[in-house]
């Protein structure tokens, strides 16, 4: 096959072989290496197990590297030799025999790595040891191997005290300097609006020629006596406590206006300088005429007529009743309507059934009789008895007397009907 090397694909392979052939251990191949050592390590479960059960029947104190070996079985990677091996623990420990006695591997390092199995976890919160059965034996032999006892924990390693942190001292910070404020500047004042009095705030006060220089040339108001005599009394203590009033008016339109107010600029000052005066002016009585009229009051706006509306329908439900019996052999239909409804011989009553998506009118009938508990009335013009059922609604259309001859047939239908 493939002679000329035409074919290379149809050449003899060579055999495969077992994963734990010697010759793979010696591969150049890091899988089939690998390979070859991993299965022969499961492969040796058994013959560790087996091995496991005679070292804990002959104990820990004539040879030498007993503990050791159950050390390495606990870590290995087969999980079925780690359960094997904490059961090989448990029947030593509970072997009340010489044995137990004088050669058990309980010592402190074997029952703190039971601990670890049992109890102990990752930084990822899980358990170290993944098998919960293997788990749940390294408990069980941490009671045999402690009994009255619980987990042991391993010693916890105080640290060493931090020394506190020096304190850095902060310099203090250098005061700044307040500058002094003049004896004749005014801080605050504080006006009386009841006087009408402008009080002025942060400028030195104002001699009598610098306020007649102040004040505008416009005509002004007369205040009261009594209050320009308040005024006169009071100026003279506003002036020794560096505070400056004038009287004040509003001209213009906004004289009309009460209880307002204004901050008046003063000639000759900076427009830094704040000055508030506030007004009040004496309420003014009203002229009341004799021919005065009271003021119109604004009539309130016309209701909606609903009554109407209201009153339709409240007849609309005094005329509805409900089909009670549908009589198909006889023709007739016993229709319960309300008292108010003042139903009589002759008159119409309109049926109409409730199908699956809406309702529908059936046709008329008209009541030929009027009974205690409800009336009877039988089909008219083409209206199909079959399409009506008890429960339908049935409302009272018209009103009026029956006919002679209407009643005189429904009374000898009745009695051809009972021979």
């Amino acid at each position: 096959v493939n002679r000329n090397g035409n074919f290379p694909g149809l050449e003899r392979k060579l055999p495969l072989l077992p994963i734990n052939d010697p010759r793979n251990l010696e591969s150049s191949n890091p899988a089939i290496k690998k390979a070859a050592e991993v299965k022969l390590e499961e492969d040796l479960a058994p013959q560790k197990i087996k091995a496991l059960k005679y070292l804990a029947s002959v104990g820990c104190g004539c040879y030498p590297g007993v503990k050791e070996a159950f050390m390495a079985a606990l870590d290995d990677c087969t999980e079925e030799v780690r359960y094997e091996a904490v059961q090989a623990l448990i029947e030593a420990a509970e072997d009340h025999c010489e044995t137990c006695n004088r050669d058990c591997c309980c010592d402190e390092e074997l029952t703190l790595k039971l601990a670890e199995m049992a109890y102990e976890r990752d930084d990822k919160c899980c358990y170290k040891e993944p098998s919960e059965r293997v788990r749940e034996a390294a408990a069980e032999a941490m009671r045999a191997c402690c009994p009255g006892r619980g987990p042991v924990s391993p010693q916890v390693v105080t640290p060493p005290p931090v020394p506190p942190t020096p304190e850095v001292p902060v310099p203090p910070r250098p005061e700044t300097p307040v500058p002094e404020t003049p004896a004749t500047t005014q801080h605050r004042a504080l006006g009386t609006p009841e006087g009408g009095m402008v009080m002025l705030f942060g400028e030195p006060a104002l001699g009598g020629e610098e306020l007649a220089s102040t004040r505008p040339a416009t005509s002004r108001r007369t205040a009261p006596a009594g209050r320009q005599a308040a005024g006169a009394a009071k100026e003279p203590q506003m002036r020794s406590a560096g505070v400056l009033a004038r009287p004040t008016s509003l001209g213009g339109a906004s004289a009309s206006q009460k209880g307002i107010s204004r901050s008046t600029a003063v000639p000759g000052r900076s427009s830094s300088v704040l000055q508030v005066a506030v007004v009040e002016e004496a309420p003014q009585p009203k002229a009341h005429s004799a021919t005065a009229q009271p003021a119109a009051q604004p009539k309130a706006p016309a209701k909606p007529a609903t009554q109407p509306q209201r009153h339709a329908n409240t007849q609309a439900k005094q005329n509805e009743g409900t089909v009670a019996k549908v009589a198909s052999g006889a023709g007739t239909v016993q229709v319960q309507l309300p008292r108010t409804a003042n139903p009589q011989v002759g008159g119409r009553v309109k049926v109409y059934h409730r199908f699956l998506l809406n309702e529908s009118c059936i046709g008329d009938l008209e009541i030929v009789a009027i009974g205690d508990a409800a009336v009877t009335a039988r089909p008219v013009d083409g209206c199909n008895l079959s399409k009506l059922a008890a429960g339908d609604r049935a409302v009272l259309s018209t009103v009026g007397q029956t006919p002679v001859h209407s009643q005189a047939m429904f009374e000898s239908a009745q009695a051809t009907d009972h021979n």
